[in-house]
């Protein structure tokens, strides 16, 4: 099955997700229609159309994905943002 990001029930606002840096984690919620879950990316690149790159910071535990496996998502599926180093 294709695991894949769900879009965010309620938006975070424009300036908290402006606010985010290389370095900080946002919470997304990944889903394969069966399962899901909520993990955090360590952010590491930010492209001006909204876009992010990044490593998942969490060990799935439902989903066939693996902890530092590289995630591209976008500002309109983050549900939560913790800045700089984090106990996620």
């Amino acid at each position: 099955m294709t695991v894949r990001i769900r879009r965010a029930d309620s938006l975070l606002s424009k300036e908290r997700i402006q606010s985010v840096e290389p370095g900080d984690f946002c919470k997304c919620s990944f889903t394969d229609d069966m399962d899901s879950e909520r993990m955090w990316v360590k952010v590491s690149r930010i492209w001006a159309d909204g876009t992010f790159d990044g490593t998942l910071y969490n060990c799935p535990c439902l989903l066939p994905m693996q902890h530092g496996q590289s995630i591209i998502f976008h500002d309109y599926e983050i549900i939560d943002i913790k800045k700089g180093p984090a106990q996620c």
